[in-house]
């Protein structure tokens, strides 16, 4: 003779679903048993008001789900919008960048030939002065004249007044490039 296995435990009902779920949502701490004889109030009046209560609960967590949602949607898009930003600010610190090298390479261009310049405008020993072109030269009297060098009609060569063509005497030390400026109004190249 075998035992006969214990009876399957009671399907609870509907209402006493309804209980459960409203205490373990509002009064976890409370023990089950303790619960039912305190709040077990057979009435049609007592169960209304846990249904009544259980369903306030119920649209109180329904509302605060659907403003996390909503909230966690905004941040989204919050964060989405942060990152557009984030990306674009890049972009556009690479092109500063990009803009900042051109820059540094056109102003180390612009030194060189202000270096150039300067080198061509500094008083350079007259050995060195070209010999088909006008010059500014300095003579040992401290003078300065606007001179060119001519073949004299005996042979060798002489610096002479650009103004009149008459020979320096003395002959110049040191030179430099008389530079003509261009006329006003004319293109700059």
């Amino acid at each position: 003779m075998t035992p006969n296995p214990p009876p399957p435990a009671p399907v609870p009902t509907q209402t006493e679903a309804l209980l459960e779920q409203f205490r373990l949502a509002m009064y976890p701490y409370i023990d089950g048993e303790m619960f039912y004889r305190y709040f077990a109030d057979e009435t049609l009046t007592g169960w209304n008001e846990v249904r009544q209560e259980f369903a306030n609960v119920q649209r109180i967590v329904a509302s605060a789900r659907l403003a996390a949602e909503t909230r966690e949607r905004d941040l989204t898009a919050e964060i989405d919008r942060v990152k557009r930003d984030k990306d674009a600010a890049k972009k556009r610190m690479w092109e500063l960048g990009e803009s900042c090298d051109v820059a540094v390479q056109q102003r180390d261009q612009a030194e060189a030939e202000l270096s150039r310049l300067r080198a061509e405008r500094t008083w350079q020993p007259i050995e060195t002065a070209p010999e088909d072109d006008i010059a500014w030269v300095a003579l040992p009297n401290d003078k300065v004249a606007r001179a060119f060098y001519a073949q004299a009609k005996h042979g060798g060569w002489y610096w002479c007044d650009a103004d009149d063509g008459t020979r320096l005497k003395p002959q110049p030390t040191h030179w430099t490039p008389y530079v003509v400026p261009s006329p006003p109004g004319a293109s700059q190249e």
